[in-house]
């Protein structure tokens, strides 16, 4: 459970169980028609524009989903072929569940002692909070809401104020040169690989609280990260040398979760920890980049650029809103519920 300064706080009405929502059991987002064959080419062409959120999707890549499904190559879809479409794309996207990952929006990050916006992107986290807010009291809502937060013993190993304390030793190199934050340093003991931060988000501190101008949902759950002295946990599923899981996936399967939006702070690290995680265990996974700030332009370029070869989609919260709305959904899923690869550079090719 989370301290009792993390329970809902707000100047806007929540729900019963929801955030934002007045009867969120009534409210639902309408389901994609199941389609009735046979569909030439053209009919599909304008069929799948409709329900994916992105409008900058070429015909080439489109049509690389038709051939998909079209086995005779005969430019129409039988109904054989349709029922196909049905059961791996439409049914895929009506039986979507999905959670929301707000990821470390905690007072450090946003005005503390590692404010993201002191990092050389000049990120504003406070800008990333309107459009969350929004996300957080939108209806119909998420079926899961998660916050996470960093959560670090008073000596942590990625302390730059501790690194030299008795009980760790750093490497001959890095015991000679003068350290400063955000220097990457290796240690003999414990044997691992740090980047230095700042003293941040300690446990029970005011640092470690989630913002207060940050929409906390009733029904929310949470994961904290980050609590072994000697190592750090960027990802909210596993620590960074991935000998500790946290309940994070468990808390997912549990609620039958196979679709998440990770967003918060900071992008080029934590959040993109976390996505790259949901990924490899299989979860339709998204960036929302409007509900996240970073503190490196170039890292979070980087991460973005290999998040999108794993087909994750990077996004903004309008099109949450559109999924959660009219159940839209982002042209890297659709890609991958039809079993073609996108996000190379390389453009689209056929899972065989």
């Amino acid at each position: 459970m989370p301290p009792s300064s993390l329970l809902l706080r707000s100047g806007l009405p929540l729900s019963k169980g929801k955030a934002g929502a007045t009867s969120v059991e009534e409210m639902t987002a309408p389901r994609v028609a199941i389609l009735k064959g046979p569909i030439e080419r053209s009919e599909f062409r304008t069929f799948l524009r409709k329900i994916i959120s992105d409008n900058d999707v070429n015909e080439r890549d489109i049509d690389t989903v038709f051939d998909r499904f079209d086995k005779d190559a005969d430019n129409v879809l039988s109904e054989l072929e349709t029922d196909s479409v049905n059961r791996f794309l439409i049914s895929a996207i009506n039986d979507l569940r999905t959670a929301i990952i707000v990821v470390d929006f905690q007072n450090d990050f946003v005005s503390g002692s590692l404010a993201i916006g002191k990092g050389g992107a000049k990120q504003n986290p406070t800008e990333a909070l309107a459009p969350l807010n929004r996300l957080l009291t939108t209806a119909p809502s998420f079926d899961t809401i998660i916050y996470t937060l960093d959560w670090h013993p008073s000596n942590h190993i990625s302390f730059y104020e501790h690194c030299r304390n008795s009980d760790r030793t750093l490497a001959l190199s890095d015991r000679q040169r003068k350290l400063k934050p955000f220097d990457t340093v290796t240690f003999e003991t414990p044997v691992l690989t740090q980047r230095l931060y700042p003293r941040h988000c300690v446990q029970k501190s005011w640092g470690a609280e989630l913002s207060a101008n940050l929409i906390i949902a009733e029904d929310a759950k949470y994961i904290h990260k980050g609590f072994e002295v000697y190592v750090d946990s960027y990802s909210a599923f596993y620590n960074n040398n991935k000998t500790q899981r946290s309940d994070l996936e468990q808390m997912l399967r549990s609620e039958n979760i196979n679709a998440v939006f990770v967003c918060g702070l900071a992008h080029d690290i934590c959040v993109a920890a976390t996505a790259h995680d949901a990924l490899d265990l299989g979860f339709l996974t998204a960036v929302v980049e409007d509900c996240s700030k970073g503190l490196d332009i170039s890292d979070i370029e980087n991460a973005n650029k290999t998040l999108s070869y794993k087909q994750c989609a990077i996004i903004d919260s309008d099109v949450v809103q559109a999924f959660l709305k009219s159940h839209k959904v982002p042209w890297p899923w659709v890609a991958k519920m039809c079993g073609v690869k996108s996000g190379s550079s390389n453009g689209i090719t056929i899972n065989h």
